[in-house]
């Protein structure tokens, strides 16, 4: 557990390099991705520690269980890990999740919308296959 930061950084940083380069430390990278540098990174989390790694590898920061408040000040926090950075803040798209589909209110996604979320995440009920899939 006392690991998991340095080995969650290590692997963004392989995954980038892999990704960008098709070889990293003499191992060859295959099937190499379509997308170029590489297909979109997503880091969640609300901690420092993933705002940082959001900035410095990601595409897309994941804000989990957040409610539209919460995510305005997280938003902010994203701007300024982002300036102190010198990244674009606009660079890095912004993710909600952690909704049921079933109760997803129309008014709340609208409210994170204004906030400039642009992909909301939701669970299926597992418990009950035939309403998950219809």
């Amino acid at each position: 557990y006392a690991a998991r930061k340095r080995e969650t950084d290590a692997s963004l940083q392989f995954l980038t390099r892999a990704f960008a380069d098709g070889e990293v430390d003499g191992m060859t990278v295959l099937p190499k991705p379509v997308q170029r540098p590489g297909p979109p990174i997503w880091v969640g989390g609300n901690a420092p520690a993933a705002l940082r790694r959001a900035v410095q590898f990601a595409h897309t920061w994941d804000a989990p269980y957040v409610d539209p408040d919460e995510l305005g000040a997280g938003i902010a926090r994203l701007h300024e890990v982002c300036r102190a950075a010198g990244r674009d803040p606009s660079s890095i798209s912004v993710s909600v999740r952690g909704f049921a589909a079933a109760d997803v209110d129309p008014a709340l996604l609208d409210r994170y919308a204004d906030l400039g979320v642009v992909h909301v995440g939701v669970t299926l009920p597992v418990a009950d296959l035939d309403r998950a899939v219809t």
